[in-house]
Parts: structure tokens; C-alpha cells; sequence
């Protein structure tokens, strides 16, 4: 339904670890979207095929060729590939690792993170959208403070949709558990909603967790939460 008549611009999102898993994914999509946005493992995958140092970031290297192609596919089909242009980089995958933002990849570090350049990209992207589609994260989401770029792109992403400015906004399938929290699903539950948001909250997250489904109530309810978008604790 997302993209059978949508309004365009069209903006697509796709993150995750691998791209051997989203293959067919990517390459539908280059010939349908005006902009696509690879986040992720798998951009490093993309970055690897074009050349850029990725140290020993999680990256498919067999599966440059095929990167390549999709690269390809793009531009003959005048769909826009935004890649990181900056890295959030640490040399540990665990929480609060130390790290800093490189434009390329030390041989001893991993990238987890798009860098703030990368999100001004992405952000200039979304201001244009009028529909816009979503599948994984931008990082190693479940890692703070790894978290940042998927967090600013979706804050943004509700605000402009609260505005009426992003007309529709969707999921798509093949998302896991772990993905859904990049698309404001767990992320809206641990805003510091009130009681009816956060039960509205829990019921589109029962109903709508392994499921496509549009998102526009509940990126409208995050973005009526806490402008910071601060977690809570406890």
C-alpha cells in the first residue's frame, strides 16, 4: 500500500546488520523511492564496496559486487543512495565505549553510529518528504550512546509528521523485535508519556509489533512528548 500511489517525494530507510538479508528489499526499492537512506551494518557494506576504510566494523565484503549493483540500479533509476558521510566509531561494542566521530575509519575501530554530518543529511532528506518508509536502524541502536542517529532521524521524522508536513509514514515487513525500537515503537514507550499516551503506546505496540503498519499516531505521540526525547529511568 505504501507504495502504490504514494506522495512524493518518497524516502525509505533501511538499516540493520546485513544487507544478504535485504536484498530483494534494496533492490525493489532503488526503482520505486526518491531517496534511499542505508544505516546501519549494512551501509558499512556499502561504504567497503566503494573503497572507504571501515577497520573492523561489521561489513559483508562478499558482497561488494552486489552493493555495487544496487549502486548502479540507483542511479540509472534516478533514486537518491544516501550513505554516512562521518562515523561514530569505538574500538569495543558494549555501551558508553569510548568514541569519537572520524570521517574515515581507523583499522582498529568499528563504526556503530551515523555521525552528526550524516544526520544533517538525512534530516535535509526528510524535509522533503512527503511519505516516508522505515526498516531498521541507523546504528547499534541497542548500545547507548550508539543510539543517537536513530533517535534524531525519528524525533524528526514525528515532528514532521505531527505537522502535517510527512503525509504518510509507514513500517515495512520483514522487521525484527530489535528493529522495531529504531521506528519509535519501544522508543515511544520510554518517553516520559502520560498515562493515556503511554496506554495508547502499549496498545499499538501489541497490536502492530511484528506487523507492517502505518505509523503517523504514534510518531505524532512521540513528538508530544518531551522535546529532548530523554529516556526514562528506572
Amino acid at each position: 500500500a505504501a507504495l502504490g500511489h504514494p506522495q512524493r517525494p518518497v524516502v525509505a530507510v533501511v538499516g540493520g546488520a546485513k544487507v544478504s538479508t535485504k536484498l530483494d528489499l534494496l533492490g525493489n526499492l532503488v526503482s520505486k523511492v526518491d531517496h534511499l537512506v542505508i544505516g546501519g551494518g549494512m551501509a558499512n557494506t556499502f561504504l567497503a564496496a566503494q573503497g572507504k576504510p571501515v577497520g573492523k566494523s561489521l561489513a559483508e565484503h562478499d558482497l561488494a559486487p552486489t552493493a555495487r549493483e544496487i549502486l548502479a540500479k540507483a542511479k540509472a533509476t534516478g533514486c537518491q543512495i544516501i550513505l554516512p558521510v562521518d562515523q561514530v566509531v569505538a574500538r569495543d561494542f558494549r555501551a558508553n565505549a569510548p568514541h569519537e566521530v572520524v570521517i574515515d575509519c581507523p583499522d582498529d575501530a568499528m563504526i556503530l553510529d551515523a555521525g552528526p554530518q550524516s544526520v544533517a543529511a538525512i534530516a535535509a532528506v526528510f524535509e522533503r518528504a512527503k511519505t516516508l518508509i522505515w526498516n531498521g536502524p541507523l546504528g547499534a541502536f541497542e548500545l547507548e550512546p550508539f543510539d543517537a542517529a536513530t533517535n534524531a532521524a525519528a524525533r524528526q521524522a514525528a515532528e514532521l509528521t505531527r505537522k502535517g508536513l510527512i503525509r504518510e509514514s509507514y513500517r515495512i515487513d520483514g522487521i525484527t523485535a530489535s528493529e522495531c525500537r529504531s521506528i519509535l515503537v519501544d522508543w515511544a514507550l520510554s518517553l516520559p508519556l502520560d498515562a493515556d499516551q503511554a496506554a495508547a503506546a502499549a496498545r499499538l505496540h501489541a497490536r502492530h509489533a511484528t506487523t507492517p503498519h502505518p505509523m503517523t499516531d504514534l510518531l505524532a505521540m512521540a513528538a508530544r512528548a518531551r522535546p529532548d526525547g530523554a529516556r526514562r529511568r528506572g
